[in-house]
């Protein structure tokens, strides 16, 4: 099983958790920016995107990204996405708006 994640402490803790639960010859931690991952065609019985989508760099990117997830999942696999939408952030203290930490912010 493949699991992607850009960020380095992502994948050392996966590497920890899989080894302290006798786990890790199951488990390929690859170190990848998603938008740059090729996604072999027909390769994936499932393929889980969370909180991750949004932060391509471009709505054309995300097209072609969930295009080559469709194309690497198996007649009868499951794409399964959770992304964040319409994310606001607001500086408690004094209700400024921030401009949220989201490259993609897309409407619900």
């Amino acid at each position: 099983m493949q699991l992607i994640d850009s960020l380095t402490s992502a994948i050392e803790k996966l590497q920890y958790y899989s080894h302290t639960f006798e786990v890790e010859e199951l488990i390929e931690p690859v170190r990848s920016d998603i938008g740059n991952y090729t996604i072999k065609k027909n390769e994936f019985d499932l393929i889980i995107a969370v909180s991750s989508l949004e932060h391509l760099a471009s709505e054309d990117l995300l097209v072609t990204v969930l295009q080559d997830m469709a194309a690497g999942t198996k007649v009868n696999g499951i794409n399964c996405i959770i992304a964040n939408t319409e994310v606001e952030e607001i500086l408690m203290e004094t209700g400024e708006k921030l401009d949220p930490l989201i490259e993609i912010n897309l409407s619900t």
